[in-house]
């Protein structure tokens, strides 16, 4: 947050390689941006138009130097983890194809890096079937994005990009058992009864909180 506009953080990026579509959040009264969301979209999901992410890779680090490999048209698979007292984190898969390298390069030294400190999964206000009365550690969402690797006998390396072809998302989480009466899970699992989930905000400062709401 620059004291006007909530600043789109990196991960943005990644998570739109994923299948996901960015939207800007705008005040109506001053046009000043107050922060982004993420949706699940198939408008480009299965295409080749999808956004796309690119990577440098350093392996073996020598002093000031490394092998570089670059990596293009990768898309991704990600795991959302929600632990009681942990930091909310993001674990990513991407695949693409490589482009070149290895090649022995000198490490950048220009690298920029989020330097906001994240806030820890307390009073996250987890809510299941318009339910937030049982007690829980952690909540762990799955993207489920198949990813697969286009083949061209034309291209150098026999890879033109990655190509997400289905997305199942799942989510598991550890209630503490309740009383029939109270709240049934069991009886609710086994019907395959639709019920929304939603997580947070999480934190409360402007740009830098969290929520996640999925109505089904």
């Amino acid at each position: 947050y620059d004291g006007t506009n909530v600043i789109e953080p990196r991960i943005l990026r990644l998570l739109q390689a994923c299948g996901y579509k960015k939207n800007v959040i705008t005040d109506p009264n001053t046009g000043n941006t107050t922060g982004y969301s993420l949706n699940p979209s198939s408008d480009e999901f299965g295409t080749v138009n999808r956004p796309a992410c690119a990577f440098q890779l350093f392996n073996g680090i020598s002093g000031n130097q490394a092998d570089e490999f670059v990596i293009a048209d990768a898309a991704g698979d990600y795991r959302i983890n929600f632990q009681v007292g942990q930091f909310p984190t993001v674990e990513f898969t991407f695949q693409g194809r490589l482009v070149s390298g290895p090649t022995t390069v000198t490490i950048p030294t220009n690298v920029a890096y989020e330097n906001t400190m994240p806030n820890p999964c307390v009073a996250a206000n987890v809510t299941i079937d318009n339910n937030n009365t049982f007690v829980t550690t952690q909540v762990t969402i799955n993207s489920g994005n198949e990813i697969n690797m286009r083949q061209d006998m034309n291209a150098t390396d026999g890879y033109i990009s990655a190509f997400m072809g289905t997305r199942r998302i799942t989510a598991s989480i550890d209630p503490e058992a309740t009383l029939a009466s109270d709240y049934d899970w069991i009886n609710k699992l086994k019907s395959g009864a639709l019920a929304s989930l939603s997580i947070g905000p999480i934190g409360a400062d402007i740009g830098n909180k969290v929520s996640i709401s999925a109505p089904q």
